[in-house]
């Protein structure tokens, strides 16, 4: 696996769990 390929999926990680704490922070709010 290259180093690039494992940088690209931790961001591809890292943005879908930012993106689920925006989405229940906006449930709470609610």
């Amino acid at each position: 696996m290259r180093l690039t390929a494992y940088r690209r999926k931790e961001e591809y990680v890292s943005t879908r769990r930012a993106i689920k704490h925006m989405k229940t922070r906006v449930g709470l709010k609610r």
